[in-house]
């Protein structure tokens, strides 16, 4: 695992954030010391799917990124018949991704799509993951592309939903800030990289309250939604058809 050093050093200029080659090749390192609680939302993937998935049905993993939580959900049903469609903007993180998982897994069962999301026509679905995706899509796309998926998933399925949330409150969100910051810095990054990543992020990443996510799914149609997990301002949430 290579160490992150994106911004360590002092930059004249911070662009904002882009999953290429530089972020690719520190990417699961940068994850696992910035995102409290990830390895424990992996597991819980890997159960939902196990409980939730249909024989003969798909699997979308949008935002796959290296591949992480699809290879989460696959270890769940691995003697089943299936197809996993891993999805991403990045074709570097598709690229990488394919390497990750093909050392595996059947490639029969494994479609990779580098491609948007919104693009992507969904049918048979009886699980749907967003692991910490959703919240680099526009907020004022998110509403059409859940709606697609709801209308391509099958009678029960599941969608996991993994983001970082706002809170409402000011001081709750400044807590929620500074145990963030703290955790981060607990796990080796400066308060210049702290500093610059944020910057780098600001207009990149765009998250929304729990209540936002939860009233947008209702619209929608989803049922029998609920927070699974959450750690400090990081959260996992289900929804089903």
């Amino acid at each position: 695992m290579n160490k992150d050093l994106l911004y360590s050093k002092p930059l004249p200029l911070i662009s904002d954030f882009k999953f290429n080659n530089s972020v690719v090749n520190v990417f699961s390192d940068m994850i696992n010391r910035s995102v409290p609680g990830y390895k424990t939302t992996l597991n819980l993937i890997n159960i939902l799917t196990s409980i939730h998935f249909n024989n003969k049905t798909n699997i979308y993993d949008i935002g796959c990124s290296l591949g992480d939580s699809s290879a989460a959900s696959m270890r769940g049903i691995i003697n089943e018949d299936y197809h996993f469609f891993a999805i991403d903007t990045s074709k570097e993180m598709i690229n990488e991704c394919k390497k990750n998982l093909l050392k595996k897994y059947s490639q029969k069962k494994i479609i990779f799509i580098n491609n948007d999301a919104l693009k992507i026509k969904f049918e048979n679905a009886s699980i749907v993951i967003f692991n910490f995706t959703l919240q680099f899509i526009p907020i004022d796309q998110r509403k059409d592309l859940l709606d697609r998926i709801y209308k391509g998933m099958n009678k029960n399925g599941i969608l996991i939903l993994s983001e970082k949330i706002l809170f409402n409150n000011h001081n709750t969100q400044k807590n929620k800030n500074i145990l963030h910051d703290k955790f981060k810095s607990i796990n080796g990054y400066s308060n210049l990289e702290i500093s610059q990543k944020k910057d780098a992020l600001k207009k990149i990443l765009l998250p929304e309250t729990t209540n936002d996510h939860i009233l947008r799914l209702q619209k929608i149609g989803y049922k029998n939604i609920s927070v699974i997990y959450q750690c400090i301002n990081f959260s996992t949430i289900i929804a089903f058809k």
